[in-house]
């Protein structure tokens, strides 16, 4: 399905952010909450940032569709 609106967007990036494993972040619970939604001209992006933990960003298309992904760690690193 996709996105149309602000709440798919929050939704669809919560669930694709908590399958997703990369850099040091396993796959874990996102919820559609935490998701900050921005629209622009080629479509949405939604960012879940948890500080020390990591930083997730989704972008879809116009036409709704996953066109990037990524899931950063942004923990401290070990000394």
């Amino acid at each position: 399905m996709p996105v149309q609106n602000e709440e798919d967007v929050k939704v669809a990036a919560a669930a694709v952010l908590f399958l997703y494993g990369s850099n040091k972040v396993p796959p874990g619970l996102v919820t559609a909450k935490e998701v900050k939604v921005t629209r622009a001209d080629q479509g949405w992006q939604g960012v879940v940032e948890r500080k020390n933990q990591f930083r997730g960003t989704v972008k879809f298309n116009k036409k709704g569709q996953v066109t990037s992904l990524s899931k950063d760690f942004a923990g401290p690193l070990p000394s």
